[in-house]
């Protein structure tokens, strides 16, 4: 089984606030981590993370990738800890009998 995991940001899940003066610091990110196994199963985790604030190695907002804000995120939750459950979970779902709706049981 070939299991593919994305991180999202939500939409507006990026809290921004004005520090030292410096406009738009990104302090926080609400974020999906997903796995899917290409079969239709699908696990995923919700979160919401508060970030270490820059110290020397600022990133002006309108410059923030998503793997920048993966990266932060990461180092918090350490998503990649994730991997193993999803995949156990992504068998677990994919070892449940489908069956058809028009066929009587």
């Amino acid at each position: 089984m070939s299991v593919t995991f994305n991180f999202e940001v939500e939409e507006n899940g990026l809290a921004v606030k004005a520090i030292d003066g410096k406009q738009n610091v990104i302090v926080g990110v609400k974020w999906v981590y997903i796995a899917d196994d290409g079969s239709g199963n699908q696990v995923q985790r919700i979160g919401q993370s508060n970030l270490n604030l820059p110290t020397n190695n600022f990133t002006p907002f309108e410059s923030v990738t998503l793997d920048q804000v993966r990266a932060w995120v990461d180092a918090i939750e350490n998503l990649s800890a994730l991997n193993e459950s999803f995949e156990q979970r992504l068998l677990e779902l994919a070892a449940i009998p489908v069956r058809n709706p028009s066929e009587a049981p």
